[in-house]
This record gives structure tokens, sequence and C-alpha cells, in this order.
């Protein structure tokens, strides 16, 4: 099905969701061929030269093994958080009404759409809650390096410890700080999709029965 207009630009900023994603897929797949390479070089390695070899590349293996995976995740869910929240605000059509909409990031596109269409219904449930959850989890690596400890007031310390618990992909190290693995990622950008799908065909659903009122 061939679209135009609004569908098709719609689709076409979805889709760089996926776009963040191959990347995360691609980077994971050299660091894990680089990893492999280390592990094929110990097994050649007598057991007296064993130790001297974990000397010398301790810190390779770890930048392989923990750093680099911990920085690519980390850094690829506040890109696909970002996205998603731009991509919510691009629906607020109206810039002059958005401008004066009180709030910042997706609170403010919350405000502006359920005010300008109607759109309560879809902030209001578990879907919408869980994206406030991811929300506190990415507010806590820009504001607090992901160490829960140091985040804000002691009640959405408690509401991060709370959603861990019960999420795939996201733990917690020594020293309160959030670990991520990469099904943490897809998770939550098959939240924002469709989210961000159904918003945009309620509002599709409502210029079409009211072209006047918008």
């Amino acid at each position: 099905m061939v679209l135009f207009g609004k569908d098709a630009l719609f689709n076409l900023n979805k889709s760089g969701i996926e776009d963040y994603l191959n990347y995360l897929e691609e980077i994971e797949s050299s660091i894990e061929k680089q990893n492999t390479i280390m592990e094929e070089q110990a097994k050649g390695i007598l057991d007296e030269d064993f130790e001297e070899y974990l000397y010398h590349y301790e810190d390779e293996h770890y930048k392989y093994h923990t750093l680099f995976p911990t920085i690519l995740r980390r850094s690829i869910f506040t890109s696909l958080y970002s996205y998603f929240e731009h991509m919510l605000i691009e629906l607020c059509e109206d810039r002059v009404k958005l401008k004066a909409t009180k709030g910042t990031g997706i609170e403010k596109a919350k405000t502006y759409l359920t005010s300008h269409y109607g759109l309560g219904k879809l902030f209001v449930g578990a879907e919408w809650n869980l994206i406030k959850q991811y929300s506190k989890v990415r507010n806590c690596f820009l504001h607090a390096d992901g160490v829960v400890y140091l985040y804000s007031k002691e009640h959405e310390q408690r509401e991060i410890h709370r959603f861990i618990d019960k999420t795939n992909g996201i733990s917690l190290n020594q020293g309160d700080v959030i670990a991520l693995d990469s099904v943490f990622c897809r998770e939550f950008s098959d939240v924002a999709i469709d989210f961000l799908t159904r918003t945009y065909e309620e509002i599709k659903s409502k210029e079409k029965k009211h072209p006047d009122s918008f």
C-alpha cells in the first residue's frame, strides 16, 4: 500500500525508531566479535602464561565485555526516548497553541493532545503509565548518571526499583546503578511505536469527523 501526505511522513518518521535498533544490533555484533577474538586468543595460551595474559588484557576484556555495551545501550535508550518524545510533540501541529501549553516534553504533548483533540483516554491507561516509568529511567540517566539513590525524591526511587523488578532487560549493579540489556531498548521501542500509532490514528479520526474544528 502506497502512502501519501501525512501518512507517508508519519510512517517515515516512525521508521527512524527501527534505525536506532538496527544500529544497536550492528554495534553489539561488532563488540561480540571482539569478545570472541579475545576468547580464542586465551584458549591458545599455556596455563603458566595465562595470568600474565589476564594482566595485560584485563582492561580490554572489561571494555568489550562491560563498558562498551553499557555505554551503547544507555545511549540508544536515551536517544530512542528523545526520538519518541520528539515525534509525540510533532503530532501537536498548532505551534502557537503548543507554545502556550504548560509543561515540557511528553507532559506538554499530553496536555495539548488532551485539550485540543480530546484524547484524554490515551493518557490514563496502562500503556501511558508504562511510558512514564520509562521516562523516570531516562531521567535517572540524564540527571543522576543512572544511580538510583541519587535520583530525585525517595518515592520516585522506589518507583524505579519496582519497575526494574518487573521489567525485562533492566537490573541494578552494585552501587544502585541501572544496567540495561538490548531487550530493554527493543521492548521500549515496541511500546513507543504502538502509542505513537494509536495517537496518530486517533487524531486522524477526530479530524475526519470534525474537519472544521482543528
